[in-house]
């Protein structure tokens, strides 16, 4: 597949707000190869494999002492958060390869600034009632009407 279409497909599913898995599909189909999102000390494999498949592949990341796959990091305000690993061997990656892994880690880098910038917000929604009671703009009956709606506005 030609890059540029790769890299069209991938940020019209980030603007879709499309999963995270979905980005990892469209750079399976283009690569055919194996892609492990290892995030939260969990991975995800795409394609799935089968249970002993994926027993393997696991642990054969997590005893890479050598770096013998290529494991580009997922950054957000200067800390790793996660991996996005092809696995196949480092020697025997293609530029092209290369750079199609490195598109998708921005992606998925846009993807978790999204999510988190989300959630922030939905945080500050929610806790906008507790500021509020805090600098005395709000009296007992208003703090718990709002705490009352906002309990049920977020469950």
């Amino acid at each position: 597949m030609e890059f540029k279409k790769i890299h069209k497909q991938l940020h019209r599913k980030l603007l879709e707000n499309d999963s995270a898995g979905d980005l990892l599909r469209i750079l399976h189909k283009d690569l055919n190869k194996q892609l492990v999102l290892q995030y939260n000390d969990e991975y995800r494999l795409f394609p799935s494999p089968s249970n002993k498949q994926q027993k393997h592949i696991i642990e054969a990341i997590e005893t890479n002492k050598k770096r013998t796959f290529l494991k580009e990091p997922i950054e957000l305000f200067y800390k790793t958060i996660a991996h996005l690993i092809l696995f196949k061997r480092k020697e025997n990656i293609t530029q092209y390869e290369y750079l199609a892994l490195t598109r998708n880690r921005e992606m998925l880098t846009q993807y978790f600034w999204k999510h988190h910038l989300e959630r922030e917000t939905t945080l500050l929604k929610k806790n906008e009632w507790i500021l509020e009671a805090i600098s005395g703009v709000l009296f007992h009956d208003d703090i718990v009407n709002d705490y009352e709606k906002n309990m049920l506005m977020f469950q």
